[in-house]
């Protein structure tokens, strides 16, 4: 990675972050670009010898966002947990994902 992106929000306040971040970058990801993150990032976590992650995902605007950050993690064969973070968190949605999840999960042989 370039240098220049190490630190680069080292200085910033919690409005900077939820400003740039929450409201800017995040609102470009689109449910690929969750599945490629949490795909290669699980990748990484295991080359490093992590074992066991906790995915705090915040940026959950559509099921499939969610639904691609888990298959991310379920395809890596990391063991993790994924907790849906979103700060525009629509509990009814939150709860169909979660009993979707569920049965596929039943349903699988794994």
């Amino acid at each position: 990675m370039a240098d220049w992106f190490k630190g680069i929000a080292s200085d910033w306040t919690l409005v900077d972050y939820l400003a740039s971040i929450h409201a800017g970058l995040a609102s470009y990801y689109n449910a690929d670009d969750m599945y490629i993150g949490n795909y290669v990032g699980a990748l990484y976590q295991i080359n490093t010898g992590s074992t066991t992650i906790v995915d705090w995902c915040h940026n959950n605007p559509t099921p499939d966002h969610t639904d691609e950050a888990i298959r991310g993690l379920e395809e890596s064969k990391i063991r993790a947990i994924f907790l849906h973070g979103s700060r525009n968190m629509n509990l009814k949605k939150v709860s169909h994902i979660l009993v979707k999840y569920r049965i596929q999960k039943m349903k699988s042989k794994d």
